[in-house]
């Protein structure tokens, strides 16, 4: 059958099928958490979109999405970095996603001395969450910091490995600062 970068049309459909069924179950039963269900959705769909266009480019978007993201107010006090914070969460996802569809990518990234340094300032995080006051607080904090980590130095780490990105960081980066800079 038709295939997209290795993926066959049938498990696509499959895929759709069980987002579709999954949503009308939530919907059904625990409709309180359906926005949040419908935001795993966009941030895991988005994800899959990442990991298909490849970590290039998805970092190049998220790049560029990051100085001209804005804060859109949500309920009462939260609030968003509209695209930014959504693209992260998915770009996190296709780090991922990479590193199962790449065990050796992965096992060269765990064995860099700075990842163990990490390792252990997240066990530490986690260790320290018992001890908190603020439990649910310091739970999103910690999940916070690993889904950056897992962004920005996972994803960095993938997309450096290659020397023709080098000097494309800067580039993809600075080009939106010079337009919040003018804005400004």
């Amino acid at each position: 059958g038709n295939s997209v970068n290795g993926v066959s049309e049938a498990w696509c459909w499959i895929v759709g099928l069980v987002f579709l069924f999954s949503s009308m179950f939530v919907l059904m039963n625990f409709g309180s958490y359906y926005m949040q269900f419908l935001a795993i959705i966009v941030f895991t769909g988005i994800g899959i979109l990442f990991h298909l266009a490849g970590i290039r480019r998805s970092f190049h978007i998220v790049l560029l999405s990051l100085p001209l993201s804005l804060v859109l107010p949500m309920t009462g006090e939260h609030q968003l970095m509209f695209p930014s914070e959504i693209l992260v969460v998915a770009f996190g996802l296709s780090v991922v996603m990479n590193s199962i569809k790449n065990p050796s990518g992965f096992s060269d990234w765990m064995h860099q001395p700075l990842t163990q340094v990490i390792i252990c300032y997240l066990l530490f995080l986690i260790v320290s969450v018992y001890f908190s006051e603020m439990t649910l607080v310091s739970i999103k904090s910690v999940i916070i910091k690993i889904l950056f980590i897992i962004s920005f130095y996972g994803g960095g780490f993938i997309y450096f490995r290659q020397r023709k990105n080098d000097g494309k960081f800067i580039t993809y980066y600075l080009f939106p600062l010079l337009i919040v800079v003018m804005v400004v």
